[in-house]
């Protein structure tokens, strides 16, 4: 019997999504998740339901498919490029967001995939940083590791009054300092982000424990030049308090750094205080570029010891989540392609350099490219030059398509419009797709 929700088109969605924004009618309510659309939301299943019906199916005819909730429902969703969040407890149909809260978090030049050392972390005489050399917030962007769909980390200022935040939902907008230098960053967001209960917490210490990656992060703990000792013993609540899903976050690479006059200055330093509109950086700051006529100032350059603190970021991929991501996308591409149409680590053609994998398609080979940093756009960053290189170098078309392969991202959108502007302008048929490892779901290609 098939699944219901396979036979809807992205328009079929849209369009029930149309009907019901305008119509308002009475749905069957969502027990988990919403899919959230031009700030409303909708019960998945239900949406499901009037895209079916937009398509052309009539009702008496439902009983012949599955509608399953959950992940069938929801990634399919996903994969048509629709927002899917945790269930807002508030009046269905009327415009929700979660509280936006502001948090520090540990000093860490790796993209917090792992501990990154002592160097930067705070040296305030009580703190953790302080006696260990590294903070519990080391693997908040460690996505690879994720449980039920959800990515657990901890953050200390919720720690603080865990009891008080305990089940809700906030949207978390997230800041560092280097110690050394005294800087202030702004690193990205959290979406969505819940915090857990103390019960939760344990039994995430127990799936970690199992899965072998608490002796993993002790042993890189100690490989960063931290210490320790003590971090099996810590309670479930100390190493996890919140969950979120992989796609769920934004990380800024490189981080910004604030200004002096900028209100994060004031904030206290465990404080999960509310987010401000003072807060927010002006559009121009990220997005908008001119060019700003040199002055003398510009040909001054420091010496090397003038610049012995001003380190750069050395964001890190996720290597068992690249490797996991090449084994379930392989099994997928044979099962479309067939077993002897997909290679994977397939030798670029000159040196020891390999493609990820790449496919015999009846239309042409296809490369793929896969990258796993926990920021999209360093992926792509790095992903771009180097699948351009092993299809055209030195002066050959080898590959029909390029495709840059990470996990899910917040930011689909403008990876969307990246990619056709890519290809508007220097016309090579580059494309983009995100993977969901844990259920083997690839996005559209865009």
């Amino acid at each position: 019997m098939k699944n219901l929700a396979s036979l809807v088109t992205k328009k079929n969605v849209q369009n029930a999504l149309e009907r019901l924004v305008k119509e308002k009618p009475r749905l069957k309510k969502a027990t988990k998740f919403h899919l959230l659309y031009k700030e409303q939301y909708f019960p998945p299943k239900e949406v499901i339901r009037y895209a079916a019906i937009d398509k052309g199916i009539k009702e008496n005819e439902f009983s012949n498919y599955r509608l399953i909730g959950g992940s069938p429902t929801n990634s399919h969703l996903e994969r048509l490029g629709f927002k899917i969040v945790p269930l807002v407890e508030s009046q269905f149909g009327t415009k929700q967001s979660n509280e936006k809260r502001v948090a520090r978090i540990c000093w860490n030049d790796k993209g917090w995939v792992s501990p990154s050392g002592v160097i930067g972390k705070s040296q305030y005489k009580d703190s953790h940083e302080s006696r260990y050399g590294y903070g519990h917030e080391e693997w908040l962007f460690d996505i690879g590791k994720t449980i039920d769909g959800y990515h657990y980390g901890f953050l200390e200022p919720v720690r603080k009054q865990q009891d008080a935040y305990t089940g809700k939902t906030y949207t978390i907008w997230l800041y560092t300092i280097d110690d050394i230098t005294k800087k202030r960053f702004w690193v990205g967001e959290l979406f969505n982000a819940e915090v857990i209960s103390t019960n939760e917490a344990d039994r995430i210490k127990k799936e970690y424990i199992k899965r072998g990656w608490m002796t993993s992060m002790e042993e890189q703990i100690r490989i960063s030049g931290a210490n320790p000792k003590g971090f099996s013993n810590y309670k479930g609540v100390d190493l996890f308090n919140i969950r979120f899903r992989p796609s769920d976050y934004k990380l800024n690479n490189p981080y910004y750094e604030l200004p002096t006059t900028h209100p994060i200055n004031t904030q206290s330093r465990y404080s999960f205080g509310r987010f401000d509109e003072s807060f927010v950086l002006s559009d121009k700051y990220e997005d908008e570029f001119i060019f700003i006529p040199a002055s003398n100032k510009d040909y001054k350059f420091t010496s090397a010891s003038d610049s012995l603190y001003i380190r750069e970021q050395k964001t890190i991929q996720i290597e068992y989540l690249h490797n996991e991501i090449i084994r379930k996308l392989s099994k997928l591409l044979i099962a479309t392609f067939g077993k002897n149409n997909v290679r994977v680590e397939h030798p670029a053609g000159y040196g020891d350099n390999r493609i990820d994998i790449v496919v015999n398609s009846k239309k042409g080979l296809i490369f793929y490219e896969i990258k796993t940093y926990p920021s999209v756009k360093t992926s792509i960053r790095q992903a771009l030059g180097q699948i351009i290189e092993y299809a055209m170098w030195p002066d050959k078309s080898k590959a029909k398509e390029l495709v840059i392969i990470t996990q899910p991202t917040h930011e689909f959108d403008d990876v969307k419009k990246y990619m056709n502007h890519l290809r508007r302008n220097f016309n090579f048929p580059v494309y983009y797709q995100s993977f969901d490892y844990e259920n083997s779901i690839l996005s559209e290609k865009v």
